[in-house]
């Protein structure tokens, strides 16, 4: 199971859709070394710069969507580590046949563009959102589906968008997108999600002898 447990997709244009190889957790070039396109993320909005001394106003969305129309996310809704006892489990072993979606979106809004509908504790939801995900799909003449990728996301997937100030030089947009605590899969066809048992499996034993599993590495 290939883990990484951080990804980071600099958004550098409003308008322009990059390319992330969520198996190695890199933009492909000349932004990273990645090579094959999985995902599919776009920045668009609008932005007020107030000067480099003042907050600027932002009203962001990236769109992440699959290069592959076979491919998608499913998502679910895992508690917080802190919370998690004894052997609970925040996902199933095996990533589901069916039922993928072909994007999602997610959103960064700070001054005069916040309201209600994206307040700080609706945001802060996004949080306990995980995801399995089917990548690199492959079908038949009749649309079945003969091979594929799976895994999953812990998250939280998340969208960060600011400005880098600095006395002697124009302010710079700076947009990001955070994926964290991917598990991908690189047998074909294998939709079992658990990984290496030496990093999801503790020490400890429960009360019937069993090991305690825990939710991260």
């Amino acid at each position: 199971m290939a883990f990484h447990s951080s990804t980071g997709l600099h958004l550098h244009e409003i308008g322009r859709e990059y390319a992330l190889d969520l198996e190695v957790g890199e933009m492909l070039p000349p932004y990273g070394s990645g090579r094959v396109a999985d995902l599919l993320v776009r920045l668009d909005g609008r932005r007020i710069d107030n000067g480099p001394y003042q907050e600027e106003d932002i009203d962001f969305k990236a769109t992440i969507r699959f290069s592959n129309p076979l491919d998608g996310f499913i998502e679910f809704e895992v508690e917080p580590k802190e919370r998690a006892k004894g052997s609970a489990l925040i996902s199933d072993y095996l990533a589901p046949a069916g039922g993928y979606q072909s994007s999602f979106e997610r959103i960064a809004v700070h001054g005069k563009f916040l309201n209600r509908e994206f307040n700080a504790p609706d945001l802060a939801k996004l949080d306990r959102k995980a995801y399995y995900f089917r990548l690199r799909t492959q079908s038949d003449a009749s649309g079945k589906v003969i091979s594929a990728n799976y895994g999953k996301i812990y998250g939280p997937v998340s969208l960060h968008a600011g400005k880098k100030r600095n006395v002697f030089h124009p302010t710079i947009l700076e947009a990001g997108l955070s994926i964290k605590d991917v598990y991908f899969n690189p047998g074909m066809n294998d939709r079992n999600v658990e990984c290496d048992t030496s990093k999801n499996l503790s020490n400890k034993t429960d009360k019937y002898g069993d090991p305690i599993r825990i939710d991260r590495p």
